[in-house]
């Protein structure tokens, strides 16, 4: 017997100088779990059916536990349509892949009935069977369903976005999609539907590697790595400064360099290196002044557009805040900075652009506040745009060649709701 594992099961009325494994407890032990259990049953290994009166529909099997079926970005909406009657006066069996925009708003002091703006993102139609091109007896067969979801939205150069829903005051967005099955009849019979939400979760990736480490910059365009640009942030002072004297005889007082990567495209959940450089030779001290209010926000920005976007309703929200770390070098009347800031959490963040229906935007804002002891401080308020992505650099490969070439949905915005929390 192996030395690593552990003896065999032996019958209660073996002989053994030693305590022995048994199967079955005496009276004063108690089992726990039982020892024969049924294998436990797969979350996802449940078909997606959907049934009306004369249509049934099979999108496969449920892949990634989700309410609706879900795909990404390149997938291909696969499945069987079956006509469940015999219908003779069928004049045609049309599915209909479809995206739309929708919002909607409702203004101050009017009826509460909201002004609706709809933009088509995609529409892709295929015919199933047609009565002038094929017998009726061809309705009792099984057709076929292979639509794929294009890259970009229809008539635009623009990635098709996912699905997404926004609640601001007085006005919402919803990015939806689904799945639209017709019996067209002949003559005055009933036409039958059949729609299927849909839920379309691209991911998105950087093109290349992010920066890890940023020293602190020393001069205006002097970065040595052209990873690295560097953006002078000025100083703007209140009009009534108490030491407006005082620096009116000096050209510059104080002037912030900052220092981040040149490529403003970061996966969700990564860190954006920075680095700062506050000068300020002629106040020594104004310099520590403005460390000790220095703030480092991620923002998140929602702006839904109404009446085709002459109207824009605004949503910010900080998902992270940096920590600042003083560097050792720093000399009299120059403080020098390196902060990372997260792009909040892993895959539930993707920047995104509908014109003329919504935009999710990402920034990074640094901020001084006034301390509340200092008569007419400087003001510092500066913001660098960035495009956050769900997934990392390089990951596209892998997940392929795991899934077997099924483009995995980006699983993190599947919560739809999340905006109203």
């Amino acid at each position: 017997m192996d030395v690593d594992s552990p003896p065999s099961y032996c019958t209660p009325g073996s002989c053994s100088p030693v305590p022995i494994y048994s199967e079955t407890p005496s009276r004063c032990e108690h089992v726990l779990q039982p020892v024969v259990s049924a294998p436990p049953t797969a979350r996802c290994s449940y078909d997606l059916v959907y049934r009306s009166d004369s249509l049934e529909v099979n999108l496969g099997k449920s892949l990634w536990g989700l309410k609706y079926p879900a795909f990404g970005k390149g997938g291909t909406l696969e499945g069987t349509v079956q006509v469940r009657k015999c219908c003779k006066h069928v004049v045609g069996v049309t599915a209909v892949l479809r995206g739309i925009a929708k919002t909607s708003s409702i203004q101050h002091a009017r009826v509460a009935v909201p002004d609706i703006w709809t933009k088509v993102l995609l529409s892709r139609t295929v015919i199933l069977f047609s009565s002038a091109d094929s017998p009726i007896a061809r309705l009792a067969e099984e057709f076929s369903l292979d639509i794929p979801f294009p890259e970009n939205a229809d008539g635009s150069d623009e990635s098709l976005p996912p699905s997404f829903t926004a609640y601001l005051p007085g006005t919402s967005c919803e990015i939806t999609y689904h799945l639209q099955l017709d019996i067209v009849r002949r003559g005055l019979r009933r036409h039958e539907t059949l729609t299927i939400p849909l839920l379309y979760l691209p991911k998105s990736r950087p093109c290349s590697a992010p920066l890890r480490d940023i020293h602190p910059p020393l001069a205006p365009r002097t970065a040595s790595d052209e990873h690295v640009r560097v953006v002078q942030i000025p100083v703007i002072w209140h009009p009534h400064c108490c030491i407006k004297a005082r620096r009116s005889s000096v050209p510059q007082t104080a002037s912030i360099l900052l220092a981040l990567p040149s490529s403003t495209c970061f996966p969700s959940g990564d860190h954006v290196p920075l680095a700062l450089t506050i000068r300020a030779p002629h106040l020594p001290a104004f310099a520590n002044l403005l460390v000790q209010n220095l703030s480092l926000y991620l923002v998140k920005r929602k702006k839904l557009y109404v009446d085709n976007g002459r109207r824009i309703s605004v949503r910010e929200q900080s998902l992270s805040h940096a920590e600042v770390l003083l560097v050792g070098d720093s000399q009299e009347g120059h403080v020098k900075i390196k902060a990372q800031v997260q792009t909040g959490e892993a895959g539930k963040e993707m920047s995104f652009r509908v014109d003329g229906a919504v935009a999710v935007e990402y920034c990074i804002r640094i901020v001084i506040r006034s301390p509340a002891n200092v008569k007419g401080p400087p003001i510092l308020r500066h913001e660098e745009p960035l495009q956050v992505t769900t997934d990392r650099f390089g990951s596209l490969t892998t997940e392929l060649l795991m899934m077997g070439g099924i483009p995995t949905p980006a699983i993190g915005l599947s919560d739809l709701y999340r905006s109203l929390r």
